[in-house]
């Protein structure tokens, strides 16, 4: 029985609805909840093993605490897979956790089933989640959002954009919100990792959110455009160029000057124990949406 086989979203008219799910397969693996000193060891195997070998390297910045867990399992050989649950903000005022750091050495051993299913329990607690997946979909899954990936190097520009703090880029979004009611937002105005940029040209703005990704292409950071509001779409080439990263991955539904950017693939955002009758870039004609996670 793999996890996902008593388990389905479904369609609802609300904007945000808890999910209950069916059995889960039966757990035969042993899986530990990392302390501080499992943090190197952990590090390494995620920079070895996720991913494939033309994916970007992934550096990731591990916790521990009570907004971030992280269950692994281990044979005789070290760490054989991954998994992580950290707090990503709210939406409709619902505390939503993300999923990541999802990895095993070796695939299709079932081991995937077994990690997601022992998370299943340890976070029934804090039970909507959400998670990225990126190339092929999860069949039978329906999901939250599905566009491709872009990517570029900044370059230079004399186009200038002003830098906000957390602060005052959510006040703007608020602002943004009272008009476009079903603007998707799911973020955290604590989250250290954000970045904001503003562009501004008369009565016409567009406002950014930059995220490092903790992954590296030709030994350079790479950021995550991970929100787009405005009036206009003028502005998202002069945003990508205030990036505070070298490279920066970004919604192909925001770009206008595609010539600039090389296509990357497909991802596919997904909703674990919630659904939402809202949908990120849905009604909007500049597919606005904010994933600040």
């Amino acid at each position: 029985m793999s996890f996902w086989e008593s388990y389905r979203g479904c369609p609802t008219d609300k904007r945000f609805q808890p999910i209950k799910r069916g059995l889960l397969p039966p757990i035969t693996i042993h899986s530990e909840v990392a302390r501080a000193a499992d943090i190197p060891e952990l590090t390494t195997f995620l920079t070895t093993y996720f991913g494939d070998k033309d994916h970007p390297v992934l550096k990731p910045v591990l916790k521990v605490g009570d907004q971030e867990l992280m269950l692994y399992t281990r044979t005789a050989q070290g760490i054989d897979s991954t998994i992580r649950y950290k707090y990503a903000g709210t939406f409709e005022g619902q505390p939503i956790y993300l999923i990541d750091c999802f990895c095993a050495k070796e695939r299709k051993t079932g081991v995937a089933s077994q990690l997601l299913a022992a998370l299943h329990v340890k976070t029934d607690q804090t039970p909507c989640a959400l998670f990225l997946k990126e190339g092929r979909p999860i069949h039978g899954q329906p999901p939250l959002y599905t566009s491709c990936y872009m990517y570029r190097r900044r370059q230079p520009t004399t186009e200038p954009c002003l830098s906000l703090n957390s602060e005052k880029a959510y006040a703007l979004v608020n602002a943004y919100r009272r008009v476009y009611k079903d603007f998707f937002w799911l973020a955290n105005v604590d989250n250290p990792n954000q970045h904001w940029r503003l562009w501004k040209r008369g009565s016409l703005w567009s406002l950014a959110c930059f995220q490092d990704s903790f992954q590296e292409r030709e030994g350079q950071r790479i950021g995550w455009m991970t929100a787009f509001v405005g009036n206009t779409a003028d502005g998202v080439e002069a945003l990508a160029d205030a990036c505070p990263f070298p490279w920066i991955w970004a919604d192909h539904q925001w770009i206008r000057e595609s010539e600039r950017w090389s296509l990357d693939g497909p991802f596919h955002w997904y909703t674990y124990r919630w659904t939402t009758s809202l949908r990120p870039a849905a009604g909007l004609a500049l597919r606005c949406y904010g994933i600040v996670v």
